[in-house]
């Protein structure tokens, strides 16, 4: 697995579904809002995600140090940038996230593959995901750290139940 950190260049580019804008690849997704019944009969509202799909066609992604080509079959997009959003009725909306020859700096994990002739391609082994870098840092920085912090609350609460218990039972006899 590797990971790198560049910008991408285009080889083809594919017509998105919203608004038709010619790009490198998209996420499409159907958000529905629907009601939580946990508060009442009114309940919360929240958007979920009905249908979800990353299209791609190849690209190469370029740093400091040269390019590399990835082949983009079957491509997790996880992207925050260059979003459309199309309603569709009053709880329905169709969203498209695009991947752009912009200058965005994106994130990419695969695997690097050498074929017979010496060429290097990032292709999907177990994961091929390209991510912007702010969804990136909230996947692997942000959620980690509130994940050690509820860890820490637990464990603090568990100790002052825990001298609760001792200081109000300990000396029952």
């Amino acid at each position: 697995m590797c990971k790198i950190k560049g910008q991408i260049l285009a080889t083809n580019q594919i017509t998105s579904p919203i608004t038709e804008t010619q790009c490198i690849g998209y996420n499409y997704s159907n958000l529905s809002l629907s009601y939580d019944g946990r508060r009442g009969a009114k309940g919360v509202k929240r958007w979920r995600i009905y249908r979800t799909k990353s299209v791609s066609s190849d690209f190469y992604l370029q740093d400091k140090t040269g390019q590399i080509k990835v082949n983009a079959k079957n491509i997790s997009i996880q992207i925050n940038v260059n979003r459309s959003e199309k309603k569709l009725s009053r709880t329905l909306i169709d969203v498209e996230n695009l991947l752009l020859e912009d200058g965005t700096e994106y994130i990419l994990i695969g695997t690097v593959n050498v074929d017979k002739n010496g060429d290097m391609e990032i292709v999907k082994e177990k994961e091929l995901i390209i991510m912007d870098e702010a969804f990136y840092r909230f996947v692997n920085v942000k959620i980690p750290s509130m994940k050690k912090k509820i860890r820490l609350f637990i464990i603090f609460s568990l100790l002052v139940l825990f001298i609760f218990i001792i200081y109000n039972f300990g000396s029952l006899k």
